[in-house]
């Protein structure tokens, strides 16, 4: 079966987590207290050059695996388990029930396919945005049919939108009609998932500030997320909020927090040395090398792969050690030791031992696989 991705309901993913959960509407934009707790949730902060993994609370007053789940009186949270703290901690709440929050991703998705040079969407909900670039002719067509420039008119009118878009001559018989008619789907078939009233800021774990001699580092993204927070938790707490200022709240926060996934993912997942080539699509799998494959000069069958002395010896470590301690009467420590002076130097033991290697394995000899990997952009 097919591993595919859906929009989740972020409202189910609210009711179903079970660890610490923080609704920003409720804290005191002005308040000390309040304030140290939304740093405290939205970053983890290491102060020495050993990442801990002993179970604490935020402030660190209580730690150690045996008082897991008691509550500090100091910061107001229970000791936790680094390890298992994979679920936001802070969440917004929608103020109002018709401008409830669109999936970020979503967002995101309908947003490049709009434009490349403004947020069309944050335009149509937000008064107060007003890019330095020509608005394409189509975004006031746009307008002048859900009402106006209101983020509940295009949540309510986010389906007559996508039909809108489809049949304008941008966008038909192109990628981007393709890309339309999915959302358009979607938005039929899924509009459940697509708009919640509870949106999580990412988890902690995403975000790392660490204390040295020098100063504190961080990225940039953190600063840009306390922002967004800071706004939200203003909003909320704002007794004059009018229905205008709600709506450029919404569109503002929606537009911020969709770029914020969009700068995360290009910036430290996509790249070359983001987290899906380290760890998936280039890593280091067992008994595997990397090294420059060229032609072998002379005679030689094609099906041929002729290894370096040196890859030889490591990728076959395991095996090499086994028949030096058990064929050969070395041991383990001797065999070690021969094992890291022979990745240099060439030994008659272990030349023998990879001879006898290839006749034992079945065919030809020890059967490899070559490949080059590729890697695209993750976000369009």
């Amino acid at each position: 079966m097919a591993i595919v991705q859906t929009f989740k309901s972020l409202d189910t993913y609210f009711m179903t987590t079970t660890g610490s959960k923080i609704i920003i509407n409720d804290l005191d934009p002005y308040s000390v207290d309040d304030l140290d707790t939304i740093n405290n949730s939205l970053m983890t902060v290491y102060d020495s050059d050993v990442i801990s993994t002993i179970p604490k609370c935020d402030c660190g007053e209580l730690e150690g695996k045996y008082l897991l789940g008691k509550e500090c009186l100091s910061c107001g949270t229970k000791v936790t388990d680094p390890l298992e703290q994979l679920d936001p901690i802070l969440w917004m709440q929608a103020i109002d029930k018709n401008m409830r929050f669109m999936n970020p991703h979503y967002w995101l998705m309908l947003r490049n396919i709009i434009s490349s040079k403004i947020d069309g969407l944050r335009w149509l909900s937000d008064t107060s945005y007003n890019p330095p670039v020509e608005i394409p002719p189509f975004l006031y067509e746009i307008k002048d049919m859900i009402g106006d420039r209101n983020y509940a008119n295009l949540i309510a009118n986010l389906g007559k939108v996508l039909s809108y878009l489809k049949q304008t001559s941008k966008f038909r018989r192109t990628d981007k009609e393709k890309e339309l008619d999915f959302l358009l789907t979607e938005y039929e078939t899924n509009r459940g998932n697509l708009f919640n009233n509870y949106m999580p800021i990412v988890n902690k774990k995403l975000f790392v500030m660490e204390v040295t001699t020098k100063g504190k580092f961080t990225n940039l993204t953190v600063s840009d997320m306390i922002d967004l927070v800071m706004v939200w938790v203003k909003a909320a707490n704002n007794p004059t909020n009018t229905p205008r200022k709600l709506s450029n709240t919404m569109g503002s926060v929606q537009s911020k927090l969709a770029s914020l996934y969009e700068t995360y993912y290009n910036t430290y997942i996509a790249t070359k040395v983001g987290i899906f080539r380290k760890h998936v699509f280039s890593f280091r799998s067992h008994f595997t090398f990397r090294g420059v494959i060229t032609s072998i000069p002379g005679k030689c069958d094609y099906d041929e792969v002729h290894v370096p002395w040196t890859i030889g010896v490591t990728a076959f470590r395991p095996h090499i050690l086994n028949k030096l301690v058990k064929q050969r009467g070395y041991t383990y420590k001797k065999a070690k030791a021969l094992m890291y002076k022979a990745v240099n130097m060439y030994d008659q033991d272990i030349s023998e031992i990879l001879d006898e290697l290839i006749e034992e394995a079945p065919g030809k000899g020890i059967a490899v696989i070559m490949q080059r990997n590729q890697l695209g952009s993750l976000v369009q």
